[in-house]
């Protein structure tokens, strides 16, 4: 089956970034990410506060949802790779369903232990904008 759109998303370090950009190449298919265009929003703007970051969070998720739907009338597949809200997810795969697009979700997920560790050892290469919330304790990192 040909998918009009692949959603990878899941847990925190569970490898989404780097099967989305792995795909994409396999695919040659355009990838929507995340993180790297929240990045690119932020830029020149440290999102210090953690409420404008949420806010940037969801106006990020929007914007994907707008490329992808402007894109997929002449590219296909779009690869969308974030670690979705679920009701961010369910409007997404409702959008898609109601305009009849296939397409298929990954979820990333791993241990529990090992994810942590990884979360960990990437905290002082991560942008200033995923910053804004601290470090993450192990008890809401489960969560």
């Amino acid at each position: 089956m040909k998918y009009d759109v692949i959603i990878i998303t899941g847990q925190l370090a569970a490898l989404k970034s780097t099967i989305a950009n792995k795909l994409s190449m396999d695919l040659s298919a355009f990838l929507l990410c995340k993180d790297s265009i929240k990045e690119q929003l932020s830029s020149g703007n440290d999102q210090t506060n953690r409420e404008q970051n949420k806010k940037l969070s969801v106006k990020t998720v929007e914007l994907m949802q707008f490329m992808m739907e402007s894109l997929l009338s002449f590219l296909s597949p779009i690869i969308l790779e974030a670690n979705f809200k679920a009701d961010e997810y369910e409007s997404l795969v409702r959008s898609l369903d109601e305009r009849g697009l296939n397409h298929l979700t990954i979820y990333c997920y791993g241990d529990f232990e090992i994810l942590y560790t990884r979360y960990l050892k990437r905290l002082d290469s991560l942008h200033a904008v995923h910053k804004s919330m601290g470090i993450i304790s192990k008890k809401d990192f489960e969560k």
